[in-house]
């Protein structure tokens, strides 16, 4: 815009110089020509800037609206049978007057003080998910017993890095289904993070059940899980699911250390 301003004055200066009538004009009609050819080039890059600006605002709602997306199903997703569960056997030891109800009903509570609030942000500091998990399996243990041995180790240093919320929940509660609580044994449960020279976070959850098949493939949880990471922390962030070395399953997430 200042360039046509700067143009139209430096006319009208030469214009004014000039004493002959039919040179004015020709001169004139240069001057109207390269006029309209600047203004038309601003029209141009305005008009493609516009267009640019607007495709990224649309890419980052279509983003805004997939993790949310993601964020609500991971919501709907961790909580009706899990609740339907517990409440049956809540409901059974009241009525039984057994002694786990209460124990069972402190644990029940703390858990959703714990997880109520926490979908409703796109990320959450990992000391948040961490009391989650911990409630989680405090009301898994007053359901199994000693079936279930479970022990989380993250340093103090990752408790402040964010996570999509419900991320390692989910993790944790497909370790208890499928690898301690199909068998009568039970099994164990790890939850550990590491920070690795490079600032790479890394988190397993880890069973000593029967491990994943090798065909198994990613149910809708799982793939949320991936997608949400991926959203959120960017493409390098990765999940995934192995067989462990003595058998068990390891759900490992690993993201670079948010800058």
């Amino acid at each position: 815009m200042a360039g046509a301003l700067l143009l139209a004055l430096t006319a009208s200066v030469m214009l004014v110089r000039i004493p002959d009538r039919e040179e004015r004009r020709a001169v004139g009609l240069v001057l109207s020509g390269g006029f309209a050819t600047v203004m038309m080039s601003l029209w141009f890059m305005v008009t493609w800037r516009w267009h640019q600006i607007d495709a990224r605002l649309r890419e980052q709602a279509e983003r805004d609206r997939a993790v949310e997306m993601a964020r609500r199903l991971a919501a709907a997703q961790l909580e009706p049978h899990f609740l339907f569960n517990t409440l049956a056997s809540l409901q059974h030891w009241v009525h039984t007057r057994d002694a786990r109800a209460a124990p069972m009903l402190d644990a029940l509570v703390g858990y959703l003080r714990a997880t109520l609030p926490m979908f409703k942000q796109p990320l959450h500091p990992l000391v948040d998910e961490l009391e989650a998990v911990r409630r989680y399996l405090q009301v898994m243990a007053a359901r199994f017993g000693e079936r279930l041995r479970w022990a989380i180790d993250v340093p103090a240093a990752l408790h402040a890095v964010p996570l999509p919320p419900g991320l390692l929940l989910t993790l944790v509660e497909n370790a208890v289904v499928h690898g301690i609580e199909p068998r009568i044994e039970g099994g164990r449960l790890g939850l550990h993070g590491r920070l690795h020279a490079a600032g790479q976070v890394e988190i397993d959850v880890q069973d000593d059940g029967p491990g994943p098949a090798p065909d198994t493939q990613d149910g809708t949880g799982l793939a949320n899980c991936r997608a949400r990471l991926a959203m959120t922390c960017g493409a390098d962030a990765r999940l995934t699911l192995t067989r462990g070395a003595a058998g068990g399953a390891i759900a490992r997430v690993q993201f670079p250390w948010p800058q």
